[in-house]
């Protein structure tokens, strides 16, 4: 049961003497930590105050295979990092006489200090082995993440012992340690600065280059991915170099289209886990638009493909969807048609063979669908050419009123269509109509209300129309019915008695003598009663409009909304 009270009492007695005979309760001044005659008295060497040799009431051990002996001079004489002192594993005394020195049984108490802790780690010494910061853990994958104490061999102090090489992913995948803790490691691997290394501390320079953990020489997208895989069918891989690298088809995407783009590696959220979050930019919603699009794009998590993108879904066609692991050849109508089908607002996009492109966009495309300038392509941005021509989006090589319309349409029953041409050609009738009569008419592509709103193309009736060329002026209030198509109440349709009042925007009609105004007319244009004659007899009172026959001979002179006689 132990030994009794006078055996206890003998063994303190021995002690006793045993400790004046050594000199060790001699007064003495309180112990300064390092080598001193006060303290290896008991244990240690002239060289240092730990073992070997072990304590003198154990014998004095100095095999490192004894518990009281092990690994003590390897961390004191440590090569790897700053020699630790006996303060990292033990409460170490003032004096001989502080309370838990000797007031207590063999072997030592273990009491880790903070460096042991450090990183969080969750400090433990099970009398074989312990648990540490210095060591890493079994998260790191160390071989000896849980050293053996009494294993001194020098398997237990290689790279790889504490954390692997290198260590778990989220680490970068790299065994080029220097790239990142180039104060600390050189490239062969060799600590150069073993005061940075186990400290308790990341040692990586805080402008560490994006290529240091993941990409390459070439750029810092993959491959490689941080976790060191290189095949297009890794997500950590996939298309990136398809979109960072100038192409046929595009100028090199800024890192910042698809993630947050850190300022430097310790920005919040960059290394915080895997895999890494996708957070479209403005290009990718489409927010360089003019008109702006503000596309929903979107990053699905399961297929490992976009959607709703503006580099992949313009106008409805292409590559809606293109799948991030699988490379695609992309080419014209890739992601939009041939042409589109609407322009980047929603209007329908001019109808034109992929040779006509260079119209509107000869600083981006030539004539035989080549890009020439890539920064002006899937840039975000509508590169048409500033002193277009009307005809290149709508109308023919004689005029710029449809046939064709923007649709690409001839039919003379299309709404964009209709008898353009029987207004803004001169007839026997008439002199050519100015888009103004029924259009606001831009000067200019980007003009406000010219391609900023959907179609059909607004009917805003001019002075002509509305009869205010007149003298005196007339007053009308020109009206276009889009459900029947049909305009009234114009000047050019509706004078005095007579006429077509209602007219059919898509039904060709003959115009004669006698359409638009009766033969003769009831009243003249201020209202007064107009003379009554024949035909034959306009020519008298409109003789440099029309002759004797009724035959229009000056059309500048007749419906111009003047009264020329």
């Amino acid at each position: 049961m132990g030994r009794t009270w006078g055996t206890q009492y003998a063994v303190a007695f021995v002690a006793f003497v045993c400790l004046v005979l050594s000199g060790c309760y001699e007064a003495r001044a309180p112990l300064a930590g390092t080598a001193s005659t006060e303290c290896e008295g008991c244990h240690g060497s002239a060289d240092n105050l730990a073992p070997p040799a072990g304590v003198w009431l154990e014998g004095g051990k100095t095999s490192t295979s004894d518990r009281g002996v092990g690994a003590h001079q390897i961390h004191l004489n440590a090569t790897l990092s700053t020699p630790l002192t006996c303060g990292d594993c033990h409460t170490v005394p003032e004096t001989i006489y502080d309370d838990g020195h000797m007031d207590s049984a063999l072997p030592a108490e273990v009491i880790f200090s903070a460096l042991a802790k450090a990183n969080s780690t969750e400090t433990n010494w099970d009398g074989a082995t312990c648990t540490v910061y210095c060591h890493q853990g079994d998260g790191y994958q160390g071989k000896f993440s849980k050293p053996k104490w009494t294993l001194v061999d020098g398997s237990q102090k290689e790279c790889d012992s504490c954390h692997g090489a290198p260590p778990a992913v989220p680490h970068p995948q790299s065994a080029q340690c220097a790239q990142c803790h180039t104060k600390i490691v050189d490239k062969d691997g060799k600590i150069i600065a073993p005061e940075l290394h186990i400290n308790g501390q990341v040692e990586i320079p805080g402008q560490l280059g994006c290529n240091g953990c993941h990409g390459s020489d070439l750029n810092a997208a993959p491959p490689n991915d941080t976790a060191g895989q290189s095949a297009i069918s890794e997500r950590g891989v996939g298309v990136h170099q398809s979109h960072v690298v100038d192409t046929l088809l595009h100028k090199a995407y800024d890192c910042s289209m698809c993630h947050i783009k850190p300022d430097s590696w310790t920005s919040e959220g960059h290394i915080d886990a895997l895999p890494a979050e996708v957070v479209f930019g403005d290009l990718a919603k489409g927010d360089l638009r003019d008109p702006k699009a503000n596309l929903n794009a979107t990053w699905n998590t399961e297929t490992l493909s976009c959607s709703d993108v503006y580099c992949h879904s313009l106008n409805g066609a292409g590559a809606l969807n293109p799948p991030w692991t699988a490379k695609q050849t992309m080419v014209c109508g890739s992601c939009h048609g041939l042409p589109p089908q609407k322009t980047m607002k929603g209007d329908t996009h001019p109808s034109s063979s992929l040779s006509g492109c260079t119209t509107c966009h000869p600083d981006t495309i030539n004539a035989v669908g080549e890009i020439i300038d890539i920064s002006k392509h899937a840039n975000g941005i509508i590169e048409v050419a500033g002193n277009l021509a009307c005809n290149a989006c709508h109308g023919n090589s004689s005029n710029a009123a449809p046939p064709t319309d923007t649709s690409g349409s001839s039919d003379i029953n299309s709404r964009g269509v209709g008898v353009h041409q029987s207004h803004v050609k001169a007839t026997a009738l008439h002199a050519a109509f100015d888009c103004d009569v029924c259009h606001v008419k831009p000067t200019k592509l980007t003009d406000p209300g010219h391609i900023d709103s959907d179609l059909p193309a607004e009917v805003i009736f001019g002075d002509l129309a509305k009869g205010n060329l007149r003298s005196p002026q007339a007053n009308m209030s020109p009206v276009y019915d889009a459900s029947s198509q049909t305009c009234s109440s114009v000047y050019c349709h509706t004078l005095e008695d007579g006429g077509l009042p209602v007219q059919n925007w898509v039904v060709p009609t003959t115009l004669v003598c006698g359409s638009c105004h009766g033969l003769p007319p009831s009243k003249t244009l201020g209202g007064t009663t107009h003379p009554s004659s024949s035909l034959a007899g306009c020519t008298a009172c409109h003789g440099s409009t029309v002759n004797s026959a009724g035959e229009i001979i000056d059309v500048s002179k007749h419906l111009n909304g003047k009264v020329d006689f």
